[in-house]
């Protein structure tokens, strides 16, 4: 029987967490883009070997909480770490460094000036992000840092208080807000999905991060989780952590960690929300009796599942909801109030609901920035009044758009001539949309002296800009001659042609014309054929350049037709071919 021994078996995948060792780097807009190719996101699928990809996708995210962290910490934010104290009080935030019993991490402004908040913003995330991390589907692709981040909400918070009225512009990449204890409102960021403690790199961890720690083979299974060793006690499960930090952060009568009038404002995501509302079932007093307005995002929940009158009425009155519908993607328009159905389905929502962003996936509907000002408007709508916490939601309207889809689908099922797109016209729109994204990639791009290493890809990346509007002139000219662009593209086409003279002269019907000529009336085919016959040779003396116009060229057309010797065309009449016509006359004589 034949054994491996362990030190025989191929090393673990390992990729450093450095954005530049990993051929990244961080563009002038926030998005993380390819050193070699400044245009393109980052690729999961860079091995056949799923080990590989997973340990690489783990160190480039690892690079971009850092990131994050950078730039939340510019907005006031920093971290706070929940943890299970020997004492029989509730857990304490700590302020600065984590401690060596295991600990969970939340973002919040430092203890001393979130004390004297009256306003404080609240999220509760989905059980599989990160730590500040909303979709890393956005973030790593057209969101950016910011987008796919608490950083933009952090942001419209903050330019949206009164008090903010200052030089800097909030919305510039790595914006500071010099002055963070100012009487503005502060947000808190629970961490519902890194729950799993590793002591040996002393810090929190999600499940995703957990299976990418180093192995002592790439053959070696997963790291074993141990439930007394590798969980913070009293918050093993996300519905644990949200009860731990508001029994210790929102509640704790000692610390007094929230200012005693301080209005609460939350978003829940997904699970987030779904974990919260249940506590809210269970304890409608205490989980809320500070809440002024609850936006929920994709709830998963529905009246039937609630059994507390209590709880069913603060929804009713104090809750928001935002899900997705092929009803509608304006998050303005309401789908569903409480004790109706939403139109086409089943579901008997909690709370007033609205439509979302046309994003699929739950986690992308809060990154949508219609999204977060409809809930941000809600807020300043319950602030504004003269008691937030009597506050009530007005009777809502199931919006007509949601109540006529028949119409739409009339209109969908039956397209019209101008509903139809050939290929051409598609390939030009997918090559346009190409051409914006690389110039907007390009802008962004740092170039010498900012950081020499980016030259080369900033260089290639323009080539491939001029290579592909020289392409989709081409296009463009092919679709106007066959009249196949939309309404008002041709003119806009038209008014980019220059005239051009002097290019090379080619053979067509019988004379020699301009090859530009024939490309700007659509004869691309026919021109690079021409060009082809004269580079072989076969198209006469007459040369590429300007500087071939003279008058041989003309005279060598009409050689044919001073051969003598021709009598087959019949081009060519003699007087021999006139004397044949009294043959006719011989007919009387049959």
């Amino acid at each position: 029987m034949f054994r491996r021994a362990e030190d025989g078996l191929p090393p673990d995948a390992f990729y450093p967490a450095n954005l530049k060792a990993l051929g990244f780097f961080v563009n002038g807009t926030g998005h993380v883009r390819k050193i070699k190719y400044p245009d393109k996101n980052f690729d999961y699928r860079f091995s056949n070997n799923d080990r590989h990809n997973d340990v690489r996708r783990e160190a480039f995210q690892t690079c971009l909480r850092e990131e994050v962290d950078k730039r939340l910490r510019a907005l006031g934010l920093t971290k706070l770490y929940l943890a299970n104290p020997t004492k029989p009080t509730p857990g304490l935030p700590l302020p600065a460094n984590p401690p060596p019993r295991p600990s969970i991490p939340i973002l919040a402004p430092p203890t001393e000036i979130l004390r004297t908040k009256k306003k404080v913003y609240v999220v509760i995330n989905d059980s599989n992000q990160d730590l500040g991390i909303l979709a890393y589907r956005q973030l790593q692709r057209d969101l950016g840092i910011n987008g796919g981040s608490v950083i933009n909400y952090a942001k419209e918070i903050y330019a949206r208080s009164s008090e903010s009225k200052d030089s800097i512009n909030i919305y510039d990449d790595l914006a500071e807000i010099k002055n963070k204890d100012r009487d503005t409102p502060a947000l808190i960021v629970l961490n519902p999905g890194q729950l799993l403690y590793s002591h040996k790199q002393d810090r929190a961890l999600s499940l995703q991060s957990w299976n990418a720690q180093p192995r002592k083979s790439i053959c070696h299974d997963n790291i074993r989780i141990d439930d007394n060793l590798n969980y913070v006690p009293g918050m093993k499960t996300a519905k644990e952590h949200i009860d731990f930090a508001w029994r210790t952060v929102f509640y704790n009568t000692e610390s007094k960690y929230i200012h005693e009038e301080a209005q609460v404002y939350i978003v829940a995501i997904e699970d987030g929300a779904a974990n919260y509302l249940e506590l809210v079932d269970k304890n409608p007093v205490w989980f809320a009796a500070r809440v002024a307005a609850l936006a929920l995002i994709s709830p998963n929940k529905v009246a039937a599942q609630f059994k507390s009158r209590k709880a069913r009425k603060f929804l009713s009155e104090k809750a928001r909801a935002w899900s997705h519908t092929e009803l509608s993607s304006n998050p303005q328009d309401c789908i569903g109030i409480p004790g109706a159905r939403i139109p086409g389905t089943n579901t008997v929502p909690i709370c007033t609901t609205f439509a979302a962003s046309d994003q699929p996936s739950a986690e992308c509907i809060f990154t949508d920035f219609n999204v977060q000002h409809e809930i941000l408007n809600f807020f300043d709508e319950v602030a504004s009044s003269e008691d937030p916490f009597r506050w009530c939601n007005p009777d809502f309207d199931i919006s007509p758009s949601i109540l006529q889809p028949a119409k739409k689908e009339e209109k969908t099922n039956n397209p019209g001539f101008e509903d139809e797109v050939s290929s051409e016209q598609q390939a030009i729109d997918e090559l346009c949309s190409e051409i914006k994204h690389m110039k907007a990639s390009h802008v962004a791009t740092p170039f010498y002296p900012i950081d020499p290493e980016l030259n080369a890809g900033s260089y290639n990346l323009a080539k491939r800009i001029a290579i592909a509007e020289s392409e989709l002139k081409g296009l463009e000219t092919k679709l106007l001659a066959k009249g196949g662009l939309k309404a008002g593209q041709g003119e806009e086409v038209r008014g980019k042609w220059e005239t051009k003279g002097g290019g090379p002269k080619v053979p067509f019907a019988g004379t020699m014309v301009d090859s530009e000529a024939l490309k700007a009336a659509g004869l691309l085919e026919t021109a690079e054929e021409g060009l082809a016959e004269v580079d072989s040779g076969n198209g006469g003396d007459v040369g590429r350049g300007p500087e071939a116009k003279s008058e041989p060229e003309i005279k060598q057309e009409p050689e044919i037709k001073r051969d003598p010797e021709v009598k087959t065309g019949p081009e060519i009449k003699t007087e021999p071919e006139t004397n044949k016509e009294p043959e006719i006359k011989r007919e009387p004589e049959e």
